[in-house]
């Protein structure tokens, strides 16, 4: 029993002891300094004690042994008008001396004390914050900063004393001098960064109230001025630029520069908004508002600052919420300078909420509670003066085109007289001139139709000749026009040569004007010589509209001829292109008059027309610096020739019309299709409209690389160049008989007709054709199989 009895007052013992070890404060460690610590935060190694009455000394602090390790918490306690106490040990764990500085962030805080005693040696006190005149500053920092020295294996113990009537922050970190010099830097060069740019726009302000003499802008240049002189008190620069002696001002210059800053806003506002006519009453509050807000800052000058500071901030927050409620009703209103008005204000709001968390104790001082504000500021600052540019360019164009209509009324008699004087001289370029005009309407009415018609398998081709054939009389019209201003003078032509593919354009050209050729009861055939180049590099809008001339002059003196257009090159290497019919033909005397404008044979009197389309081809020619003759015998038809230089080009450089989606068929349904082209970019372009038909494509420089991807998977559909290798043919049959459910389509640069009968598009394979041909194809396959 004894023996249980001594167990059971061991254990309350035990207990007891564990209690009241729990109860002591904890220690933090000694801080072990080693080389390459650029930063250290101090908040793991602080001890706090927190004197409430904020005027115990050193040797008061020395008898207390209640301090404890830091919390989170503890390191912002906002505004408050205690003295917090921090203490730290260190020790140097090295064999060489080392030198470290203790800075004390935020800039605004007032009383900071440091006291340092090593080994024994005594305290030495060091002081710093606004409290203090700037010179004399342990070190010439904007950010309270001391030195701290240590010998090989020497210990310290640090006090730290923060007292401030400004929103207080604990978080002392320890830099290496390098370290804290290039920070140094980056902080000024941006905060140079944002005063540049601020007072770029305080200077336009400036200019824009001299130039229009408008007190808005003065106001706006004043609130930037203000908000510039409160941003630098918040890092310091002012206290050590501006006034480093004036240690109350310091720091009472914060939330004077502040409270302005909100007033030039309201001013600005009112003044830009016309509150006065829009919203009078809502304008009469923010002013009332506005006038206790500055009887407050009085407060904040010369009486109570953290009473002074406390009202005023309310007034601020008032005003800002009416602010934004104005701009929000002008902005119902359709006020121009509304809107930028309304995104200044969200921004600044969204700028200062950090700092207002930072300030009342939420959140730890950091970059973005530093550096939101200003860049918030800048960037509505930003947005209200382009708002007012803006509505200043539109005043400008309003008065331009008064200007204008002034001067149109003024020039109005003189214009008509002399229309007059040249009435006689100009009835042709006229008459060419009321034709353009009374033409262009309904046929741009035509192109709009043509491009909203759903596409239909029936109509795509129609529908797709007519948008073609739509443009080409406008751009025809636009020549007319043009010439029309100069009926004596050649028309000077922008040429603009580009790689094309020549075999389909000259194809796309016949099926273009088969309308026409049919419309005499004449047959309209493509004869391409052998060796004729595939690629070449011409301006295509310009021969489109010399050989769509030379067609229609054809086929509107044929009836029940043939009209055929050739394509070969000459001895010379030239590009001969050749529309030739068998109609009445010319008599020799019109002959040397046939290019000349507004010049009509014998045998056209009762035909339609104003004799200037092969005037117009004869110049299209010349501009091409080509060259355009006519051979005809009467009653043996005509032929005109015409001879152009050329270029080769690659197949690369060709650009393929963009796809249309809307014509799109659902044909592939996951089937893997294969291309087969030496050409990445015509590769390229067929994948999109596979990939549109649902098809999942491979694809192939060569029928090597194509034979191995085919062995692979199973392959639905090849679309290969035929002209790809020597040996094509023989490669394409020999699949068509190892696969006979492939489905295969040529896409080649040349006019030819497939050898088996394969399905054949000419490149760049118009999609009125490469649809319905594709989906035939497919379906010809799926009945096969």
């Amino acid at each position: 029993m004894a023996r249980q009895r001594g167990l059971k007052a061991l254990t309350v013992v035990l207990l007891l002891w564990a209690f009241a070890a729990a109860a002591q404060p904890q220690r933090p460690p000694v801080l072990e300094l080693e080389p390459h610590q650029p930063s250290l935060s101090l908040a793991p190694y602080l001890a706090l004690h927190v004197d409430h009455q904020g005027g115990a000394g050193l040797d008061s602090i020395l008898l207390v042994d209640d301090f404890a390790a830091v919390r989170p918490k503890d390191l912002q306690p906002g505004y408050s008008t205690a003295a917090y106490w921090l203490r730290l040990r260190v020790h140097n764990n090295t064999d060489t001396p080392l030198r470290r500085q203790l800075q004390v962030p935020p800039a605004r805080l007032e009383q900071i004390s440091l006291f340092m005693n090593v080994e024994g040696a005594g305290w030495r006190r060091s002081d710093a914050g606004t409290a203090v005149p700037f010179d004399a500053r342990e070190l010439p920092r904007r950010i309270s900063t001391f030195s701290v020295e240590l010998a090989p294996g020497q210990h310290a113990e640090l006090l730290l004393r923060i007292a401030s009537r400004s929103s207080i922050g604990l978080q002392p970190r320890l830099w290496e001098t390098p370290a804290l010099a290039l920070r140094q830097q980056r902080e000024l060069l941006a905060d140079g960064l944002i005063l540049g740019m601020m007072s770029l726009l305080l200077l336009l302000a400036l200019a824009l109230a001299g130039i229009l003499r408008e007190r808005a802008y003065a106001y706006t240049a004043l609130y930037l001025l203000s908000y510039m002189f409160y941003e630098a008190g918040m890092r310091g620069t002012s206290f050590m630029l501006l006034w480093p002696d004036a240690t109350d001002w310091a720091l009472r210059s914060l939330s004077t520069f502040g409270i302005l800053t909100t007033l030039l806003q309201v001013l600005a506002i009112v003044r830009m908004l016309g509150l006065a006519r829009s919203q009078p009453r809502l304008q009469r509050v923010l002013l009332l508002i506005a006038l206790a807000d500055l009887l407050s800052m009085s407060l904040c000058i010369w009486g109570n600052y953290r009473l002074g500071t406390f009202i005023t901030t309310q007034f601020n927050t008032v005003l800002l919420l009416g602010m934004t409620v104005a701009a929000w009703r002008a902005w119902r209103q359709h006020h121009p300078l509304a809107k930028p008005w309304l995104g200044m204000l969200i921004a600044g709001m969204a700028g200062m909420a950090p700092r207002y968390a930072e300030l009342l104790g939420l959140l730890p001082y950091n970059a973005l509670s530093d550096y939101a504000p200003p860049i918030a500021s800048l960037l509505g600052t930003l947005l209200v003066l382009g708002g007012l540019l803006r509505r200043m360019q539109r005043q400008r164009a309003r008065q331009e085109l008064r200007l204008e209509l002034a001067v149109r009324e003024r020039t109005l008699a003189l214009d008509e007289a002399r229309e007059r004087a040249q009435r006689s001289d100009m009835a042709k370029g006229r008459l060419l001139g009321y034709l353009g005009h009374d033409l262009r309407a309904p046929l741009a009415s035509m192109v709009q139709v043509a491009r909203q018609l759903q596409p239909d398998s029936d109509f795509e081709a129609g529908r797709h000749a007519m948008e073609h054939s739509s443009l080409l009389a406008l751009e025809m019209i636009d020549e007319m026009q043009h010439f029309s201003r100069a009926p004596e003078s050649e028309a000077r032509l922008e040429i603009l040569p580009a790689p094309l593919y020549l075999h389909s354009f000259l194809r796309e050209i016949v099926i273009q004007s088969q309308a026409l050729a049919r419309a005499g009861g004449n047959s309209l055939t493509l004869d391409l010589a052998p060796g004729l180049p595939a690629i070449v590099q011409l301006d295509a809008r310009r021969l489109r509209q010399v050989l769509v001339n030379l067609i229609a002059n054809a086929a509107k003196f044929t009836r029940g001829g043939r009209i055929v257009l050739e394509a070969a090159l000459t001895a010379q290497g030239q590009l001969m292109v050749a529309v030739q019919d068998n109609g009445p033909g010319m008599a020799p005397e019109d002959l040397a008059r046939v290019f000349e404008p507004f010049v009509r044979g014998q045998g056209s009197v009762f035909r339609p027309g104003m004799g200037l389309g092969l005037s117009i081809a004869h110049q299209l020619v010349a501009a091409m610096d080509g060259r355009i003759s006519v051979t005809s015998q009467p009653g043996y038809g005509a032929r005109f020739d015409i001879r152009l230089d050329w270029m080769a080009a690659e197949e690369a450089d060709v650009l393929w019309p963009p796809a249309r989606p809307w014509l799109a068929r659902p044909l592939g349904d996951g089937h893997v299709a294969v291309l087969l082209d030496p050409c990445a970019s015509v590769r390229e372009a067929l994948r999109e409209r596979l990939v549109l038909a649902g098809f999942e494509c491979l694809e192939a420089s060569d029928h090597h690389e194509a034979e191995a991807l085919m062995r692979q998977q199973v392959v639905r559909l090849l679309v290969a160049e035929p002209e790809a290798a020597p040996d094509m043919d023989s490669w394409l049959a020999r699949c068509r008989r190892q696969r006979p459910t492939l489905a295969l389509l040529l896409c080649s640069q040349r006019h030819a007709t497939a050898a088996d009968g394969s399905p054949r598009l000419l490149k760049p394979a118009v999609e009125s054709e490469w649809w319905p041909m594709l989906a035939g194809l497919l379906r010809h396959e799926e009945v096969g199989i």
